[in-house]
Order: C-alpha cells, then structure tokens, then sequence
C-alpha cells in the first residue's frame, strides 16, 4: 500500500522498453489518480515527440531524460522505468531509498534477455535493503 501523504518514492516499476514503460505509466496514473498518486516516469535514450510530451505533462507525471529535464520536484510515489535509466537515477542518489516498500518487474526474461541483467541484479540489491516486497512478470507467450 502507498502512504499518499508521504512524498517520497515506495515503489520501483522496471519494464524492458520504453514504450511499455510509458504505457505502464498511463495505466497508473489513471488508476491512482483520486488520490493523488504522483509517478515518475525514468527512461532516456530517445525524444519524445512534442504531442507526447504535452499529453503526459498534462495528465501530472514528469519524464525524466538523461538530462535531467522534469526531473520530480513535488516527490513521487511511484518510480517507473527502464533498468538502465532508473538504476543511474538511483545511483544519483535522487530518492530516498529507505521508503522503497515494492519493486516490480514486468516481463522481467525480456530484461534479463537484453542484456539488463547487471542492471537489474544491482537495483534489487540496493532496493531491497529496504524493500519489503519483490514482485516478478513473465512474459509466455
């Protein structure tokens, strides 16, 4: 459960690719958004069209580049992104790991398939120093 009043990150959500980040992103923020839930989406490496990029600022996320553009000022409750791109975010020391409760990882053979592997071993051990729950998917088909 995310404590909505706490405004500091309790859930890392990796997914492979960014399309499916950003999907993810949408499908949380519809579901949390009567209660305020505030997600950062963490994935780098590619433009996002401007239509994108409006439609997600409008909808409360930020997206987060390897600039460091729209980076999370207010906090957040939820961090969702690529292995990569999220595991230099937290080796920035941009979020207080100590009220991670979750980490999820979708289609987590696809990630460890392209080669996230090293990437997704280190979050886990930095995450779960403080993590209470680990949640894994597979994709089967």
């Amino acid at each position: 459960m995310l404590d909505y009043e706490l405004a500091h990150c309790q859930a890392l959500v990796l997914a492979p690719a960014t399309e499916l980040a950003l999907q993810i992103t949408e499908v949380m923020q519809d579901l949390g958004q009567f209660h305020g839930v505030r997600i950062h989406v963490c994935v780098g490496g590619i433009s996002l069209p401007m239509e994108d990029l409006q439609r997600f600022m409008q909808v409360g996320y930020s997206v987060y580049d390897m600039d460091g553009e729209g980076f999370f000022q207010e906090g957040v409750h939820i961090i969702v992104g690529t292995p990569g791109c999220v595991y230099d975010m937290l080796q920035t020391g941009c979020t207080r790991l100590g009220c991670i409760k979750m980490v999820v990882m979708d289609e987590v053979d696809e990630m460890l398939s392209c080669g996230f592997e090293e990437k997704v071993c280190s979050i886990c051990l930095i995450s779960t120093f403080f993590t209470l729950q680990i949640l894994l998917s597979i994709n089967t088909s």
